[in-house]
């Protein structure tokens, strides 16, 4: 691959495909239990442990503006690595661990000015797919919140 490619996991939530950047996934796990975290972001649904390592389980559904759902067993978790926090949530189903080349991929400012979550649209043959920044899906205000209830 050249430096002009990159490999990005594709997963569903309501029948509809996104994406991460393969680099920021660290792990992606059966559905577990979840620790509610009273005071917590509204975002947050609680933690898990990973590894020893305590991490905010984010309801994706509420960030992306789906309907809630609650977690079913068939669930899968994926641990995302982001510059601030390890976090996690919770989708439907993996579909795919594919490779994109720039010129498969517009940025979200072209797409749609100001979207803070988005990281770009990816063109393939199954459509369009959004790709997402797991950095940017916590607010300043939720990593600041905890923070708080981490010290």
């Amino acid at each position: 691959m050249d430096k002009d490619t990159g490999f990005c996991l594709i997963f569903a939530l309501d029948g509809q495909q996104f994406a991460l950047p393969l680099p920021m996934v660290e792990k992606v796990v059966r559905a577990q239990a979840i620790t509610p975290l009273p005071k917590a972001p509204t975002i947050v649904s609680g933690i898990i442990d990973f590894h020893g390592e305590i991490v905010p389980v984010m309801d994706i559904r509420l960030r992306l503006g789906l309907p809630a759902q609650p977690i079913a067993l068939s669930d899968q978790i994926i641990i995302a690595r982001t510059p601030h926090r390890p976090i996690a949530f919770a989708v439907e189903k993996i579909l795919d661990v594919t490779a994109w080349r720039d010129q498969d991929r517009v940025p979200a400012e072209a797409v749609v000015a100001g979207v803070k979550f988005l990281d770009g649209v990816l063109r393939n043959q199954a459509g369009m797919i959004l790709m997402y920044d797991p950095g940017a899906f916590f607010l300043p205000e939720e990593h600041q919140q905890l923070d708080r209830l981490a010290s």
